[in-house]
């Protein structure tokens, strides 16, 4: 009897034991969460419940979906918000609002600001940058526009033209450099103050920022290597065509009929793109002219690559972008301008061989 009492105790224990050590906790997409036998998780998975904690994950024009907790740094690289998060608003008037991080977008695109205006503690951007004693450069490397030097230090037109701007305007100026593919959330959440890195001006970029006055042209180019030219003068039907994600080469090859039947291959940097042909695992990089004076005439480590010859596509002209409604923006097109009246722009092409490209002399 007293060997049946023990055996009992044996197994109340080990089930009490292996009850406990299967449990789990259940998540649902409210933030609610539950402890229950690992059993009954599926039971709850079928009713829309998690076993991880999740988070809503919103895009700019509203769209929601609910990620795991730990995929939410992934969604917000591409430029989703975290719905936990909110941010408070200005408007010109004095008024504040606190909305989720989501909505930030369409409160800038009708007036409002992301940081104190009128009311507050500064009155523009330009104090808000005064304030701190440095402008925020947003670039990337991009030879010859921004590139690091045999010491480290960025060098290249864009770098000395932006130098040059920050001297004439007072204020000091620092190098960041971005994820091209998630410029926007550096602007407005405010790790630069500015995209000054050859960008394209389109009309979409218009809409969710304050751009400067265009100065300087360029066009999209495809890049292949020199014994392969002649393969693609009529066409890139089954070729795998690479570019940089966010770039003018991206939106040409998304809308235009002549890729069509390419495989597109996207990646970080427009350099990027020109290794894989150089190495062989992509046939077209699609870039900017403009990189190709820097990577084709003066890298002799791309000595093997050439411009294909074929159909002009649509001419671009770079801009300097700034958060939306931000004063900063005219303060910029007048310097600009000064410094293509005194000369200084222009030695600054010349120095990098960009002079022909120049649209404000």
């Amino acid at each position: 009897m007293e060997k049946s009492t023990k055996a009992l105790a044996l197994i109340l224990v080990f089930t009490v034991l292996s009850t406990n050590a299967f449990a789990a906790t259940i998540y649902a997409p409210d933030g609610r969460s539950a402890w229950v036998d690992d059993w009954a998780v599926s039971s709850y998975e079928a009713v829309g419940w998690y076993s991880y904690p999740v988070v809503s994950m919103y895009a700019p024009d509203g769209r929601c979906i609910v990620v795991a907790d730990y995929d939410v740094s992934r969604w917000e690289s591409v430029g989703w918000y975290d719905g936990r998060k909110t941010t408070t608003i200005y408007a010109p008037d004095g008024r504040t609002a606190t909305i989720p991080l989501w909505q930030l977008q369409s409160y800038l695109s009708v007036g409002w600001y992301d940081y104190p205006s009128f009311n507050g503690f500064y009155e523009s951007d330009f104090d808000y940058i005064k304030s701190k004693g440095k402008m925020v450069i947003g670039i990337t490397e991009f030879l010859p526009m921004n590139f690091k030097d045999g010491s480290g230090e960025w060098t290249g037109f864009e770098t000395d033209f932006a130098t040059a701007v920050c001297e004439k305007l007072g204020v000091a100026i620092e190098f960041a450099e971005i994820d091209w593919d998630n410029k926007q959330n550096e602007l407005n959440s405010k790790s630069i103050d500015c995209i000054w890195n050859a960008m394209c001006i389109t009309d979409e970029r218009k809409e969710s920022m304050s751009i400067s006055i265009p100065y300087m042209g360029n066009k999209q180019v495809l890049i292949t290597k020199k014994e392969d030219v002649k393969k693609y003068l009529n066409g890139v039907d089954g070729a795998r065509v690479v570019a940089e994600k966010g770039s003018g080469g991206e939106d040409l090859i998304n809308g235009d009929a002549f890729f069509a039947n390419a495989e597109f291959i996207p990646v970080n940097s427009q350099s990027t793109a020109l290794l894989k042909v150089k190495s062989g695992t992509a046939d077209i990089a699609v870039v900017d002219y403009v990189l190709t004076i820097g990577f084709l005439v003066e890298c002799t480590d791309f000595k093997n690559l050439a411009i294909v010859e074929t159909e002009d596509f649509e001419p671009e002209e770079y801009g300097i972008a700034f958060r939306k409604g931000s004063d900063v923006t005219e303060k910029v097109n007048a310097t600009i301008n000064e410094l293509a009246k005194d000369g200084t722009l222009q030695r600054i092409a010349e120095k990098y061989k960009l002079e022909e490209m120049l649209l404000v002399k």
